[in-house]
């Protein structure tokens, strides 16, 4: 599946949370499938919050359901913050629920996707 990602997109610094680790590996391994190198992964929002307040990232793509801070949690506070507000933000989440969806549109999310997904539904959210 390794598609030609043009050198600025690799260059990408691409901020995973989910507290599964096997979705932070299913996240880590397409990532680099798709010529990604530079991908950080954290079990859950508070350390994605702390990671972000000390680090630069590119994109955030973070589970809905997590503990300690949830993906809405995570989106708000990135949106809240001057520095990250501007951030693109993917939401992953088992539920394709309306009001689900339609508070994560409210509350800034630049995209969706819907567990489980294939690598191109990602490829797809992430070089968009």
């Amino acid at each position: 599946m390794q598609s030609p990602l043009s050198q600025e997109l690799r260059k990408k610094r691409i901020v995973v949370m989910d507290d599964q680790g096997s979705m932070r590996s299913v996240f880590l391994a397409y990532l680099r499938e798709m010529g990604f190198s530079d991908i950080t992964t954290l079990p859950d929002g508070e350390k994605g919050l702390s990671y972000l307040e000390r680090n630069l990232a590119d994109m955030v793509i973070c589970d809905w359901n997590m503990p300690k801070k949830s993906g809405l949690e995570v989106l708000q506070a990135i949106r809240g913050c001057e520095d990250t507000k501007a951030l693109p933000f993917i939401m992953v989440t088992s539920s394709s629920e309306l009001s689900r969806v339609k508070d994560a549109v409210e509350s800034g999310v630049s995209d969706y996707l819907i567990k489980p997904f294939q690598p191109s539904h990602l490829g797809q959210k992430v070089v968009d």
